[in-house]
């Protein structure tokens, strides 16, 4: 009994300590809480995992997810535009745009759908020429400094970045373009910084604009827009490995937790609460009804190697928490509820864990008495 105390103390700290590492990371807090007691032949443990929206922030370091790639082509005549260097006249909807010293060209992608604080590793635009033109052309390049590129701007009031060495910024294509060319000639040089440093920013989200600029200096090329009926629109391409969130790490590390948890506990799972189902039960959300996102215990305390199909017996009885398979155990199933989980919650700290302690007591839930489907806990754990 002694050893598996022990045991189970080490688990607990692994937990605490996973759990708790991206709030070192950061300054947002991460409130997972683990419940315990070893005053008995099965200890029972209760995780109360933070889902708050600031479990949506990536992680810095090496905890990352798997390489991706994306092609974002523009569909808004109004996204690829240019204005004259001698009046300022801004023209968008043409067919062709002239990429020359009279114009000033501007390509904006919108819904780039690369997360916040990805690594960028590949980025590119690619155009399609709408002009047989030939000799060296060299065009400087410049991004929109702004974490979401609005859908019209004036180029000469208009904050821009370029890439840091002078060598970066120049985009030279020293050989002939035909009429409807393709190919890694009328590809961009390589855009990793400019990209890195948008997704950088703090209030970058997937699925803002980016929008790209190039400049030429007596030289002249010509490119389709999305107006074009034959010629295919510039497209931006970007490859990039995202960052792991917090909420991610913590499933991953819930999921560890458990797989290495000894036979003699038994398990449970809550969160401190779903807000985006609140409003739908409460109406019209306020800050001071912050406490009403408290969802109650998900899956009431088992013996961690106990068939699921034991507890929830049926499909009227999941009430929104995973499909049950014959074989699966509690050790896995609620690993797998918590993956299912996502960070959009706030962290009604004191309420939560008031009706882990009325659960614990085996006394009537209170906020967990709702409608599950609405953010009420599973039935089987309204009482303790």
């Amino acid at each position: 009994m002694k050893h598996s105390i022990n045991k189970l103390n080490t688990m607990i700290k692994t937990m605490l300590f996973t759990s708790l590492c991206a709030a070192s990371i950061g300054v947002y807090g991460d409130d997972t809480e683990v419940f315990f007691s070893v005053n008995v032949s099965k200890p029972n443990l209760l995780f109360v995992l933070d889902v708050s929206g600031s479990m949506n922030s990536p992680i810095n370091g090496e905890a990352t997810g798997e390489p991706s790639e994306i092609n974002t082509t523009i569909t808004n005549g109004a996204d690829d535009s240019y204005q004259s260097r001698f009046n300022g006249n801004r023209t968008s909807g043409s067919q062709v745009i002239d990429i020359s010293s009279d114009t000033v060209p501007r390509f904006r992608f919108a819904d780039v759908g690369v997360p916040q604080g990805a690594e960028i590793t590949a980025a590119y635009i690619q155009f399609t020429s709408a002009n047989a033109d030939t000799g060296a052309a060299n065009f400087n390049i410049y991004i929109d400094n702004s974490s979401n590129a609005p859908e019209q701007t004036n180029v000469f009031n208009t904050p821009l970045t370029q890439a840091a060495n002078e060598a970066d910024r120049i985009w030279t294509t020293n050989e002939a373009w035909q009429f409807g060319d393709r190919g890694d000639r009328q590809k961009t040089r390589d855009l990793t910084e400019l990209v890195q440093f948008i997704v950088g920013k703090n209030d970058w989200d997937a699925g803002n604009a980016m929008g790209f600029y190039l400049v030429a200096n007596d030289t002249n090329r010509r490119v389709g827009t999305a107006e074009n009926p034959n010629l295919a629109a510039p497209e931006l391409h970007i490859s990039y490995t995202p960052k792991k969130t917090r909420l991610q790490v913590m499933q991953e590390s819930l999921r560890v937790v458990l797989d290495e948890a000894p036979d003699n506990v038994q398990v449970g799972l809550m969160n401190y609460g779903q807000s985006d189902i609140s409003p739908e039960f409460f109406g019209a959300y306020e800050e001071k009804h912050r406490h009403h996102s408290v969802s109650g215990v998900a899956f009431p305390i088992a013996d961690i190697n106990e068939k699921v199909n034991t507890i929830i017996t049926s499909d009227n009885e999941r009430f929104g928490l995973p499909s049950v398979n014959d074989n699966v155990t509690v050790r896995e199933y609620i690993a797998d509820i918590a993956d299912d989980w996502q960070a959009t919650s706030f962290t009604p700290i004191v309420d939560a864990l008031y009706e882990a302690a009325l659960y614990y007591r085996g006394e009537k839930m209170h906020y967990g008495q709702r409608d599950p489907l609405l953010g009420g806990a599973h039935p089987k754990t309204h009482f303790g």
